[in-house]
């Protein structure tokens, strides 16, 4: 059976062997070929082995003779002891010995033969990289990868003295990854265990690539250095982060932990502690109150704080030395300049993690920002790195660059994407996202509440119970509307940004922000038509495209057709009367329900029409519920009365006939 040309691929291994100095014959059928002795010596250094890595080669016979008195030589790198270390690299500084790395850096061969640097220095200059030895054979050096080095010496910024250099132990990957291990590595033996470390009510949760996680931030921690955690959208960073904090917490009993994180994500942050980590005492610093609350920071397990309160309460959070500080959604510290960033990078802590599904947004300065503030200093000076990196790269073109990039990153930046560890994930992944009420819902959500008690009070006390009732589904219905959106209302209020009126819009506006940056589709759900076209200012503030069906629509099978095959529409919109069920919207990964039905097994067919057969990809469901609130209740509710909950509340005309008065009067106390 004949296999198809993968033309593109083809095309690329063409420009990579004309890149090494191969030549096309006068005809297409032709061989190609290397000719020159420099480019055939310089092949042999340096490209040939990365061709093995990715090709299957197969040397000849002329290829081989020519090649049999040629040595290679590469950088070979011997760490030091740091008694041995010359005593002008006693360099004043902070940290203590440990914190420095010592070596020593030549080139040899496989055979045994040397090089010093000065004379690689010297083949350098030559052009050549290539000189015949005393025994007749020809030392051959790669003119690409010394290059290299020496723009990795550059990155490190090394003290030297004699035959040896000094460095930042921060270095220690980079250089690894580079040079290769100087020395024969022993099997990993972590300084603080997973097994040993983290609570086994939490080790019986996490998934094996989130125990990888925590391994990985375990780590950090003990060598002192931070990192960021940059798992897709879905894969539990919070969970992952709040397991290292209770380990921690058994490693440094009295020192704090402090996660900063965007306002509408307090209460998410809240619910988790409480619900992965109940041992550690939490404390939330919010509203005009929290500079008391400063007093109880050092009793405290975990501290929680908004990037907005972070700059404002700066002065008082630098007399706090924290064991550990997390950044959630990191991506608000990716302008260096911002009062945020600056903030963020003031704070004391013995070890730093940033947590972003997105690490890079705007550009290569994001990489900056946030490595600055999880390992501060090791991309070196801001303007030295916008020279050597930001804009080469912004440019375009520069492949080896990039590859250095990533090897440089590559020690403190973990980032995993759903299809890299399926095998690990169930089908679908569920998180309530809790959101936290704007002062002008709350104001309005205990309003309505006051007004509505009241009002089915005097009906009971007036023996008129089928009254009663429908004030209480009045009231729950107008309390359901305020958790998503006063304007829902239709009241006079005063114009402010939607993100201000509602905390949910917020929460939405960050999760469309993830969603867009990391290239996945969603699909919005609400009970309230009405709210879809709230929600569409967001959608549209987030430049993306996107498709609708509710009760007014009359094309349902253009608007899935469009959603399914334009790759620009990527957020597609429905109301859960209407579109919640015989629906195929196998291109959508994830999905938002903006507020809670009563009936689960409704919700669970809304989301079926994403999770169903001719999906490939692990479905990520949120249910975004205010906190505090009736939304609350009615997820308590749904568990209790799970198989008796068969009616549905219409926004128009509301009507819970599975629901009993006492269930009604539940929500309301």
């Amino acid at each position: 059976q004949s296999r198809s040309r993968n033309l593109p691929a083809e095309a690329a291994a063409v420009r990579r062997l004309a890149s090494c100095g191969f030549e096309a014959g006068p005809t297409p059928a032709s061989d190609w070929s290397l000719t020159r002795e420099n480019a055939i010596l310089q092949f042999f250094a340096g490209e040939l082995d990365r061709l093995k890595a990715l090709w299957d080669v197969t040397l000849g016979t002329r290829f081989t003779a020519a090649t049999a008195n040629v040595e290679r030589l590469a950088p070979r790198w011997t760490k030091l002891p740091l008694s041995s270390q010359s005593p002008s690299l006693s360099r004043t500084g902070s940290g203590t010995p440990n914190d420095w790395l010592t070596f020593d850096l030549g080139f040899s061969s496989p055979r045994g033969t040397t090089l010093d640097r000065l004379e690689i220095a010297r083949l350098l200059a030559t052009g050549t990289g290539h000189k015949k030895l005393p025994n007749g054979r020809i030392a051959v050096v790669s003119l690409a990868d010394a290059m290299d080095l020496n723009e990795v010496l550059r990155d490190v910024s090394p003290e030297q003295s004699g035959g040896a250099f000094r460095v930042k132990r921060s270095q220690l990957g980079y250089l690894e990854n580079t040079f290769g291990s100087p020395l024969e590595k022993s099997p990993h033996t972590p300084v603080w265990p997973l097994d040993s470390s983290v609570p086994p009510p939490l080790l019986t949760i996490l998934r094996d690539y989130q125990k990888t996680g925590v391994q990985w931030l375990l780590d950090h921690a003990a060598s002192g250095h931070g990192g960021i955690l940059a798992d897709e959208m879905g894969l539990g960073k919070t969970l992952q982060s709040l397991s290292l904090l209770a380990a921690l917490r058994r490693q440094w009993p009295d020192l704090p932990a402090l996660v900063v994180c965007p306002k509408s994500l307090l209460a998410n942050w809240h619910a988790e502690a409480a619900r992965f980590t109940p041992d550690l005492t939490c404390l939330i610093l919010e509203g005009p109150r929290r500079k008391k609350d400063f007093a109880a920071i050092p009793s405290a397990g975990l501290v929680i704080t908004s990037y907005q309160l972070l700059a404002r309460d700066l002065a008082e959070h630098r007399t706090i030395g924290y064991g550990a500080v997390i950044l959630d959604e990191a991506g608000f510290i990716r302008n260096p300049d911002t009062q945020a960033a600056q903030a963020a990078r003031a704070l004391q802590a013995r070890v730093r993690f940033a947590l972003t599904g997105t690490p890079i947004e705007n550009g290569i300065r994001d990489l900056w920002s946030l490595t600055e503030f999880a390992v501060p200093g090791y991309l070196g000076p801001r303007k030295e790195f916008a020279e050597r990196y930001e804009s080469p790269l912004t440019a375009g073109g520069n492949a080896p660059l990039m590859a250095r990039l990533r090897r440089r990153m590559a020690p403190y930046i973990l980032r995993r994407l759903k299809q890299d560890v399926a095998k690990d994930l169930p089908s679908k992944i569920i998180q309530i996202h809790p959101c936290a009420l704007t002062p002008t819902q709350r104001e309005l959500y205990s309003g309505l509440m006051r007004e509505g008690a009241a009002k089915v009070l005097d009906a009971e006390n007036a023996k008129q119970q089928g009254q009663a009732r429908m004030h209480l589904l009045t009231t729950l219905l107008r309390l359901r509307q305020t958790c998503c959106d006063p304007r829902l209302l239709k009241l006079d209020l005063p114009k402010q940004p939607p993100a201000d009126s509602s905390g949910k819009i917020e929460a939405l506006a960050e999760l469309l922000e993830e969603i867009r940056d990391g290239g996945h589709s969603v699909i919005i759900f609400s009970a309230f038509a009405s709210m879809l076209r709230l929600i569409q200012e967001t959608v549209d503030a987030a430049g993306l495209g996107s498709c609708r069906i509710d009760g007014s629509t009359r094309d349902r099978a253009a608007q899935v057709n469009s959603f399914q095959n334009d790759p620009a529409k990527r957020v597609f919109l429905i109301s859960l009367k209407a579109g919640g069920y015989g629906l195929n919207l196998t291109k959508a990964d994830t999905v938002i329900h903006f507020d809670p039905w009563w009936n689960p097994a409704v919700e669970a067919q809304a989301t079926d029409r994403a999770h169903r057969i001719g999906q490939e990809r692990p479905v990520t469901v949120y249910k975004l519920i205010t906190t505090g609130t009736v939304e609350e209740k009615i997820l308590k509710l749904q568990e209790k009365k799970r198989g008796l909950m068969d009616a549905a509340l219409d926004d128009e005309a509301p009507l819970m006939e599975g629901l009993t008065d006492e269930d009604l009067r539940s929500l309301l106390t």
